[in-house]
């Protein structure tokens, strides 16, 4: 018989091998075999000699999968809510109990109209497809992107809120920032405009005034040149005096 067996590991180390798979109390072992063991202990005792992983537990895998996403959820900056089919309330995060100063503790099994408007969650559970809508809760203060789907194999209505309130309040900032930028743009423009006229107002009447001077002193140069000549005439007899 090539067989070797092995004594039992100290029940100290089983329980702490076993807890390690959250197994702390007898109920918890519950020997399902998924590992390939007859039982809990058994699969203990592998780990303890290295013929095993912990990780050979489908419970304790799917419990952690499961710890891991709810870790997400719980720390997600969206509000998520889970409701059935009769709007009743499963579980909200932290980020949505925030949004809609609520507890868990206090809305769970409740409808969900008790806290806003359910119209785009039926829509998706009577069109069974995803429902993204832009929702605003003048009431919380509070302007939402939604996307709401079902679940149908569980029988439940997912809803994931993005706040988009400090968002749109930025962008509202912006543009009364963008509007008064423009209506001084256009103030200036328009007192640039004014004395722009008046200057060339003023240089019009200038110009005007200087072509009458130059024109009369046109005039008076002129007139003098002509009365130097018939002066000159006379002198030599050429015209006869008057």
């Amino acid at each position: 018989n090539r067989c070797v067996s092995y004594p039992d590991p100290p029940d100290e180390a089983i329980r702490e091998i076993l807890a390690q798979t959250g197994k702390t109390h007898r109920e918890d072992e519950l020997n399902c075999g998924a590992c390939g063991y007859n039982s809990c202990r058994e699969k203990a005792k592998a780990v303890y000699y290295g013929f095993a992983e912990l990780e050979m537990c489908i419970p304790y895998m799917r419990a952690k999968a499961e710890s891991l996403s709810d870790a997400v959820i719980n720390s997600s900056p969206d509000g998520v809510v889970v409701v059935d089919n009769s709007l009743r309330v499963l579980s909200v995060n932290p980020a949505f109990e925030r949004m809609f100063l609520c507890k868990q503790a206090n809305i769970k099994m409740k409808k969900l109209d008790y806290l806003f408007d359910t119209r785009y969650i039926k829509e998706a559970m009577r069109t069974k497809t995803l429902v993204i809508k832009d929702v605003t809760y003048p009431s919380y203060n509070l302007i939402t992107r939604q996307f709401i789907f079902p679940i149908e194999k569980n029988g439940v209505v997912v809803g994931i809120l993005r706040d988009l309130t400090l968002e749109q309040k930025s962008k509202r900032e912006l543009e009364v920032l963008r509007q008064e930028t423009l209506e001084r743009a256009r103030a200036v423009i328009e007192k640039q405009m004014r004395v722009a006229q008046e200057i060339a107002g003023l240089l019009g009447e200038t110009t005007a005034e200087t072509k009458v001077l130059l024109t009369r002193l046109m005039e008076i140069v002129s007139s003098g040149e002509g009365r130097k000549q018939d002066a000159s005439l006379r002198g030599s007899g050429d015209i006869p005096a008057s």
